[in-house]
């Protein structure tokens, strides 16, 4: 009887982790979303203080968190993820606006694919 217990609460720990992953992980990757965009924004105006402050902003939390987000989703977008902001400083330091606001809205669709696959929904519950 003390395995069935342990067992249900081993269970529940795990159910609400997962619930709290699920709250956290969309709203890590929708507030980088709006923040590449706005590093879009910037990059097509071509203030490039702006666009390179918001993108990097962006590759700051990115990299705080990565470690802990590649624990617990897939790999490939998040190698993706690299890649895309490793392209951005190439394209900083040719001064490409056009390109380095492509990527930059490349990076946001992909962050708000990855919160909308991370999202919490009662079919996940399920």
């Amino acid at each position: 009887m003390k395995r069935l217990w342990l067992g249900i609460g081993v269970l529940a720990v795990f159910l609400a982790a997962s619930l709290l992953l699920s709250w956290y992980l969309p709203g890590l990757h929708r507030d980088l979303s709006e923040t590449l965009s706005a590093a879009a924004q910037a990059a097509e105006k071509s203030d490039w203080e702006e666009a390179a402050r918001l993108a990097g902003g962006a590759k700051q939390t990115w990299e705080r968190s990565r470690h802990f987000v590649a624990s617990f989703t897939d790999h490939e977008p998040l190698e993706t993820l690299d890649s895309l902001f490793a392209e951005l400083e190439v394209y900083r330091a040719a001064a490409l606006p056009i390109d380095y606001a492509a990527t930059c809205v490349q990076l946001s669709q992909l962050c708000l694919a990855i919160a909308e696959s991370h999202c919490l929904t009662w079919w996940n519950l399920l």
